[in-house]
């Protein structure tokens, strides 16, 4: 079947509905086929024509590869007809006057993981180095090792067919052809002046943090005749990046209210009307499905979503293609609720954790106490919450309606002022030390902390654990044991802060406790983080594991921004 067919087929499934595709992915076919009508009427105002035998010639070149991975290690490349439309759109548009010079110097492609976009990229930027002179492609990334993943499979493309390895030299970070090159670039080692590349692979667009080595990359390409800036990525966790801009502009020119003819676009994403769990979603994101994904691996993950909700962000992210705001829904009340049991045994003798978060005059200063309770396989909580006095009628209005009906219930301390006094927390914590003899120590976060600390008796260990930091084990342990109702906790303010309580993703997926957007001035989050930090310091004691916390917090500390 010739690729003019093939690709005539391919449009034909996705108009009749047999390819199941979004009404995003169809603007872009009918982008290429109002294009194919104004190329035929030979108007000089468009001036643009498509040669299938370019896109041919590199299509054949690419299925001449051999992969190296999984499955299909060791067969043929074999592109799908979707990919087939993008090489033809990316090789066959070229200009009326000189066909020499392709149409499309920039490309944005969107499409969920696992559906073969690296592989199916890094051919051309084989093909790139041994046809343009003088070749500069650079595979970029925010990390080395991100950045390696395209190079790595070019490399072991020019291993695996025998023509390449004769032609194209593997070095440990380069491949050479007669003054051309394939290097891998990330963000994280700085950049310089000086890049002119053919063609910039800009891999996972939505992890970065800046577009600074996109622009330097595109800066670089205007004595090229044929350069390309390749972005290919997944769906992201924060519309303030800069690849949701430029997920923005490209619907933008898809639905013509913005004119980039040099742009081409391929999104695959559900519709705003679909449900997220459906197979509907499933098929508009994954145009590989049942070939490098599978359906069953898909059905797994949502069901994973649905009983976890923290994770349903990164599952709609990575593998529904679904931007979102990296703040939804946590943990509801009808699993929390299970925490409500009703427990009577006394905990003094049990080993415990004390926690501490301080505050001056909005936010609560809260202790939390967890104990493990070993007879019964079940962690306990306490918490002792305290405000300044002078504040409870604000907190009324501002907080919550119930603030005078806790201190009421003993739930919540009134300390006299209008300020925190920390020596007053300080004779709590030595209280608690010495009511419970098998306490193993007392987490603080060191911000305020210093005056606390200094009068608590010097018996007991004090460990610090910054609440900058990203605390995704702890989260996602504290979050295992509710979910397996190893949690008592029949506070109600610790309710009510838990339902103010959604989770942050950074660009690596890792998570800590935020306030939501929406109303954040009145919500409370205090006794969840000492509950998280309480629960995973007790645990690391009873399994003499350490606390994980990861290395990006160094970011935050040093003030850098998290992407």
């Amino acid at each position: 079947m010739t690729l003019a067919k093939e690709i005539e087929k391919y449009i034909s499934q996705c108009k009749t509905g047999k390819n199941k595709v979004s009404k995003t992915t169809m603007l872009t076919i009918d982008r290429f086929l109002e294009d194919v009508d104004k190329a035929s009427q030979n108007k000089k105002s468009f001036p643009y024509i498509l040669d299938y035998s370019k896109a041919e010639t590199v299509i054949e070149f690419a299925q001449s590869m051999v992969q190296s991975k999984g499955e299909f290690r060791g067969r043929a490349l074999e592109l799908a007809p979707w990919q087939k439309f993008i090489y033809l759109n990316l090789y066959g548009w070229v200009y009326r006057d000189n066909p020499e010079r392709r149409r499309f110097q920039k490309t944005y492609i969107q499409v969920a993981r696992k559906n073969g976009k690296t592989t199916m990229v890094v051919p051309i930027l084989l093909w790139d180095l041994l046809t343009e002179g003088g070749a500069e492609i650079y595979c970029c990334a925010t990390t080395l090792n991100q950045s390696k993943i395209s190079f790595d499979i070019a490399k072991s493309m020019v291993r695996n067919v025998p023509e390449l390895a004769t032609l194209i030299k593997p070095y440990r970070e380069s491949l050479t052809y007669k003054g051309g090159k394939i290097v891998p670039v990330s963000s994280e080692a700085g950049l310089q002046d000086g890049y002119n590349p053919s063609i910039a692979l800009i891999d996972e667009y939505h992890a970065h943090r800046t577009d600074e080595l996109l622009s330097v990359m595109r800066t670089g390409m205007g004595s090229r005749l044929n350069p390309l800036l390749l972005i290919i990525t997944t769906a992201g966790f924060n519309r303030a990046s800069p690849c949701y801009s430029e997920y923005e502009r490209s619907i933008k020119i898809l639905n013509d209210t913005f004119q980039d003819d040099n742009c081409f676009i391929m999104i695959f994403e559900p519709d705003k009307d679909d449900k997220w769990d459906s197979l509907d979603a499933i098929s508009k994101s994954n145009p590989n499905l049942g070939i490098t994904i599978k359906k069953d691996y898909l059905w797994g993950q949502i069901k994973d979503a649905k009983q976890k909700p923290s994770i349903e962000t990164d599952i709609k992210t990575k593998n529904l293609d679904i931007w979102c705001d990296a703040k939804e829904a946590w943990i509801p009340f009808s699993i929390w609720g299970k925490a409500k049991v009703k427990y009577t045994r006394d905990t003094s003798s049990l080993p415990s954790v004390l926690a501490m978060d301080l505050s001056k005059r909005n936010d609560f200063t809260v202790l939390t106490l967890y104990s493990f309770d070993a007879e019964v396989n079940k962690y306990i909580a306490r918490h002792w919450y305290y405000i300044p006095e002078d504040m409870i009628d604000a907190k009324m209005k501002s907080d919550n309606i119930m603030v005078r009906k806790w201190i009421e219930d003993e739930y919540i301390t009134a300390i006299p002022g209008s300020t925190i006094d920390y020596s007053y927390i300080a004779k709590q914590i030595n209280i608690l030390y010495q009511e419970y003899p098998n306490l193993v120590g007392l987490v603080y976060d060191p911000n305020l902390s210093v005056d606390v600390i200094s009068q608590v008796a010097s018996e007991l260990l004090t460990i610090p654990m910054n609440q900058g930091y990203w605390l995704d084990e702890p989260i996602a342990e504290w979050e295992k044991a509710i979910y397996e109702e190893r949690i008592i906790d029949n506070n109600p303010v610790m309710d009510w802060m838990l339902s103010c309580s959604t989770l942050e993703h950074n660009s690596n997926g890792k998570r800590r406790v935020v306030k939501p957007d929406s109303h954040r001035e009145s919500k409370r989050i205090d006794s969840v983080i000492t509950s998280i930090m309480g629960y995973a310091q007790l645990q690391s004691s009873i399994l003499h594991k350490p606390v994980e916390v990861d290395q990006q917090s160094i970011d935050l500390i040093l003030g850098y921004q998290w992407g």
